[in-house]
């Protein structure tokens, strides 16, 4: 007999609910396909033919998963940038190599 599952475990994270102000930036050669996330378990929202820079601020509750992917959509040779900021202070930052439909992804989870 295996002992039953716990029932007395707690349902709320210690540390959650605080308020963040996240900052996605993208930068580069544009255009660009980009593809951001501004809450956890949301649905990401996309932006085609973006002209860069490119800048979006939100308000979400910790935790947070950021994260935002930028793709150049030009045939030339060129480099994109993302960075994700939380509460003004950079907590992820990529640049690609230069090349046609060069890519940059910035992911970061945010406890509080």
């Amino acid at each position: 007999d295996l002992p039953g599952l716990p029932t007395d475990l707690p349902t709320a994270v210690p540390g959650t609910g605080r308020q963040l102000t996240v900052t996605y930036e993208v930068t580069g050669d544009g255009p660009a396909q980009i593809l951001y996330i501004d809450r956890l378990g949301g649905t990401p929202t996309r932006l085609d033919n973006v002209e860069l820079p490119w800048k979006f601020t939100a308000e979400v509750e910790a935790p947070a998963l950021l994260s935002v992917i930028a793709m150049r959509i030009e045939t030339t040779d060129g480099e994109i940038s993302c960075r994700a900021l939380v509460d003004g202070e950079e907590v992820k930052q990529r640049t690609s190599g230069s090349g046609t439909f060069a890519t940059a992804s910035c992911t970061h989870f945010a406890l509080n």
